[in-house]
């Protein structure tokens, strides 16, 4: 019966997400993007580091969104940079989602000392701001693709927490929950077996929303020259033509662009997930 129930949930979830104008029209947003990122080691585009072309050139033919200060190609950059802004904010935010969910599933369910002292870190991490963590962090330790990965999830599991354990507070006093502990079921595969597939939902759709904030803090920290040097970053694309902005635009609006169409798809996709899970929870 229970699977029954689940089964016509999934599907009435599936209906209510395609009938969302928001998210299916950020999931489009959301493929194209991906989708050039993908292609960019295949499309016939210079290597995003050559410097072959003329300064300065504006958008034509031969590059179509023109060259920077150093004569690269912005198309290859951006494309590049897509792929390094998509992986950074994917990964980091799934790390942040599975910190998040475990920790704040435990801080739920078990009403002892360990969840006490979780609760306490996810206050304390919530306390600190997060960019200026990350920020802390990359000056210790250095910059690199893997690094601001791990960074940006350390810095932002503790919203994911405290909506898992709002969640695993409210499930774990339904009566389901009680019968499996009168038939003898012990804590931990109550947690994982019942608690969590349901309590998880919310968590996993501002999980979509973690994406568009870990985008934005990689390209903030970009910005700030603390990036991998070794690829392109929209974040460094702009701030390396912030003093060409008069002069030549494109060098610093074009990677602005890409920027806030990724994130703006983003949101329209957490968002609209998270009004079909959980209304209160979008609302807030």
């Amino acid at each position: 019966m229970v699977g029954e129930l689940s089964t016509s949930g999934v599907l009435r979830s599936i209906r209510l997400i395609i009938r969302d104008k928001s998210v299916v029209i950020g999931t489009i947003m959301l493929l194209s993007i991906g989708l050039l990122a993908v292609l960019a080691p295949y499309i016939n585009i210079p290597y995003f580091n050559s410097m072959i072309f003329p300064r300065f050139s504006p958008p034509s033919p031969r590059n179509p969104l023109g060259t920077d200060h150093l004569g690269r190609d912005i198309l290859a950059r951006v494309l590049w940079g897509a792929r390094i802004s998509l992986a950074i904010g994917i990964c980091a935010a799934g790390l942040a989602s599975v910190i998040g969910i475990v920790l704040g599933s435990i801080s739920g369910y078990f009403r002892s000392k360990v969840g006490t002292v979780i609760d306490g870190l996810i206050n304390v991490f919530q306390v600190i701001p997060a960019f200026f963590l990350a920020l802390v962090l990359l000056v210790i330790f250095g910059s690199s693709v893997y690094l601001l990965m791990l960074v940006i999830a350390i810095t932002t599991w503790p919203m994911i927490a405290r909506i898992m354990r709002a969640q695993v507070l409210s499930v774990k006093e339904r009566l389901f929950v009680e019968s499996a502990k009168a038939i003898g079921c012990g804590d931990l595969h109550i947690l994982f077996k019942h608690v969590i597939p349901h309590a998880i939902p919310p968590a996993l759709a501002y999980t979509i929303l973690e994406i568009g904030a870990a985008i934005m803090m990689e390209a903030g920290l970009s910005y700030l020259g603390l990036g991998d040097p070794n690829y392109p970053s929209w974040g460094r694309m702009i701030y390396e033509g912030q003093p060409y902005i008069v002069s030549a635009p494109w060098i610093s609006l074009i990677p602005g662009a890409f920027l806030v169409y990724t994130v703006i798809g983003v949101n329209l996709v957490g968002n609209g997930l998270l009004r079909i899970v959980n209304p209160k929870l979008a609302q807030r």
